[in-house]
């Protein structure tokens, strides 16, 4: 349930908030169901950061937020 809002899709990550108890997601509208693609095809993460070696690693994680805007 929780891996949609780890989606690309802006419509998916702002969705399910909750990991495990969907009432507050259903109290507030925010749950969906079902992605639009399968789970082996879920596009994840941030659309800035599309390489898994651009976004791993400790210090590099850690710099992030002293890094410009490209």
């Amino acid at each position: 349930m929780h891996r949609i809002h780890h989606s690309q899709r802006q419509e998916e990550t702002n969705s399910n908030y909750s990991f495990n108890l969907t009432l507050w997601n259903k109290l507030f509208g925010s749950y969906r169901k079902t992605a639009t693609k399968t789970d082996q095809e879920l596009d994840i993460g941030l659309v800035q950061y599309p390489k898994p070696e651009q976004n791993s690693g400790l210090s590099y994680l850690l710099s992030l937020p002293f890094r410009r805007k490209k």
